[in-house]
């Protein structure tokens, strides 16, 4: 039987079943198998066949049920429904799992714990419920997106031993509380995005020894105070985004100190007082938004008079004029 290393059948919606030769194929490390309207069960023979498998593609299907992986897997499947099964944390060798945008509904398993070696793991874009459990905590983890279900509950404390986290996404559930303290012990970390939840209570001002963050989403949620004392040692910070929430007082002035921010929204606080002339240091600003404050005075004339790649906004409600 001839062996391939890339099979793409997409878009073919005339198939009703897969093609018999895939089972015969133990090389293969493309497979396209998206839109084809394949019903039934997962067909789990084309990862077990198939040990140097990199990319596999089954979006726009109607598979079915649940499954157990190989432990040889570093699988990124498509369009599954289900639960997510307690067999996929039984890899031990598993480096990376890749689960996103598929309907898996319930709980995340809570045993066993995730694979030792396993730096990436997504989960985002599914129907997922409860509470963040235990079974996903790792040292080894640099990575970790659970964005875009409808987990509960508070941040676990534990998530601040994650020591060689760089990426964390939690974005768009249903998560409340404080953000703990305990996160800013994750000093490595480069990528946070928290919005979209129902946090509450202060910015925490321990966020200033996250020295090595790049990017910080903490909008649409019910965060509050004043931020005279937060990101004092964020050198590195090219996003900042804390729109939609109700800060108070005056924008901070050691916002012109991020000599490397591309992006800032503070829209939709309660900002209130002029604009400070300190942004004028922020050379490489490409996109702010600060509309729908308390803004009074004048915009900056070197914000006024940005060059075409910058855009800007500066809208307010009525009686909080911003001039030009």
């Amino acid at each position: 039987m001839f062996q391939l290393e890339e099979f793409t059948v997409s878009k073919c919606t005339h198939f009703q079943m897969l093609p018999r030769f895939l089972y015969y194929q133990k090389e293969l490390r493309s497979l396209d198998l998206s839109k084809n309207q394949f019903r039934g069960k997962l067909p789990i023979w084309l990862l077990e066949n198939n040990t140097q498998l990199e990319e596999f593609r089954l979006s726009g299907n109607d598979f079915i049920g649940s499954f157990n992986l190989p432990s040889h897997a570093q699988p990124n499947i498509k369009s599954v429904k289900g639960h997510i099964p307690s067999g996929a944390w039984d890899m031990k060798h598993l480096q990376a799992l890749d689960l996103s945008h598929n309907q898996f509904s319930g709980e995340l398993p809570t045993e066993p714990a995730i694979p030792p070696l396993l730096a990436r793991l997504h989960l985002d874009t599914n129907k997922l419920i409860g509470e963040i459990p235990k079974s996903l905590f790792s040292i080894s983890l640099v990575s970790l997106d659970i964005s875009q279900d409808s987990l509960s509950g508070m941040i676990p404390l534990w998530m601040g031993e994650m020591s060689r986290l760089s990426v964390l996404t939690m974005s768009h559930n249903q998560l409340q509380g404080l953000i703990p303290m305990e996160l800013c012990n994750l000093s490595i970390l480069q990528f946070l995005n928290l919005s979209h939840n129902q946090f509450s209570g202060w910015f925490p001002f321990c966020f200033n020894h996250l020295g090595s963050l790049e990017h910080l989403f903490l909008n649409m949620n019910l965060l509050g105070g004043n931020l005279t004392h937060v990101l004092l040692d964020n050198s590195n910070l090219l996003t900042l985004d804390l729109s939609n929430n109700k800060f108070i007082g005056s924008i901070p002035q050691w916002i012109g100190d991020l000599s490397t921010l591309n992006i800032l929204f503070l829209k939709r606080n309660q900002f209130e007082g002029e604009i400070p002339n300190h942004q004028c240091h922020l050379q490489i600003l490409r996109m702010t938004d600060l509309s729908h404050n308390k803004l009074t005075g004048s915009i900056p004339r070197c914000l006024a008079s940005s060059n075409s790649q910058q855009r800007g906004r500066w809208r307010n409600p009525p009686g909080h004029q911003v001039r030009m």
